[in-house]
């Protein structure tokens, strides 16, 4: 696909975002043969220059994390624009790449960004690493099981193909056939509906382990619908250069949240201040700012 300005891109994602849960590359269910997509929008990096230690933040971060001078996490990245690999491949790019950069600082450690399945992320933090920053939604069960540190907020958003030739009503989705990213927040919210809303007539889900798939499916029109977070879905529509079209209103607005172990209680509270500090100084505003997202940072950096 066709590279677009930085100048574009904000314009377009000047609205209320942000992310949320994701996987990994390959599609699954009845879509094993699904294309991909190259979801490399643009090479914005937030002016990080005004973050640094801050040594209250550090003084909190436990011994056995500052022993090797880095604080290792995991991303999922394939949801442009919070986190992607650039042109290279392999450089990870994205807004929570640069709130995970202005963190690490803060904290007094180097970043050491990995790259996971998103489904895979839940059991490996806290054993192969220490946290995740991958646009990942709080939701009850998720805060009974981690700690889950808010630093963003963001609604869910319905799209279709451009025209929504299938007439697809985001106020009854029932019946309609319907692309996810396994394991989301969106995921979760139709295998709901399916139990209530739609159980006479039931959403067909469609899962893939990358977003991009749900994307470029969808603009091939073998879906009906996909739903993401707005900030995706935004993307979305902006990177397939009119196959795409959001429709309906956004909803069901939820947290996003730095995922520690629930036995790490002291690197969550160091998380916490880190983020504190982050959105006191009003640095973690610049950073979704430089991405033309221009609501949903939160005052408190709760531990939910």
């Amino acid at each position: 696909m066709k590279k677009i300005s930085a100048v574009t891109l904000s314009c377009l994602l000047a609205v209320s975002m942000a992310a949320c849960s994701q996987g990994g590359q390959k599609a699954t269910g009845n879509s094993a043969d699904a294309p991909t997509a190259n979801l490399s929008p643009v090479s914005i990096k937030a002016d990080l220059s005004g973050v640094t230690q801050d040594d209250g933040v550090s003084a909190l971060v436990p011994e056995a994390v500052k022993k090797d001078g880095k604080l290792t996490l995991v991303t999922e990245a394939s949801y442009a624009p919070a986190e992607y690999f650039g042109d290279d491949g392999k450089t990870f790019q994205g807004y929570e790449i640069d709130v995970a950069q202005a963190l690490a600082t803060t904290m007094g450690l180097k970043l050491d960004m990995n790259n996971a399945a998103f489904d895979s992320i839940f059991p490996a933090v806290g054993t192969t690493y220490e946290a995740s920053i991958a646009a990942i939604t709080i939701n009850d069960e998720r805060a009974k099981q981690y700690n889950l540190i808010q630093y963003f907020q963001d609604g869910n958003t319905w799209t279709v193909a451009a025209g929504n030739p299938s007439a697809f009503d985001p106020k009854n989705p029932c019946g309609a056939t319907v692309g996810v990213q396994t394991g989301t927040a969106q995921d979760e919210y139709l295998q709901n509906l399916n139990k209530t809303q739609c159980a006479a007539k039931p959403v067909s889900i469609q899962k893939y382990d990358s977003q991009a798939q749900v994307s470029t499916v969808l603009a091939g029109k073998q879906l009906t619908a996909m739903l993401t977070d707005t900030s995706i879905a935004t993307a979305a529509v902006q990177q397939n250069q009119g196959k795409l079209e959001n429709i309906g209103e956004e909803f069901d607005p939820s947290g996003r949240g730095v995922l520690v172990a629930q036995k790490d209680a002291d690197l969550a509270k160091a998380v916490q201040a880190g983020v504190q500090k982050l959105i006191d100084s009003g640095e973690l505003a610049k950073i979704y700012q430089a991405w033309g997202i221009t609501k949903g940072v939160p005052e408190k950096a709760d531990i939910l």
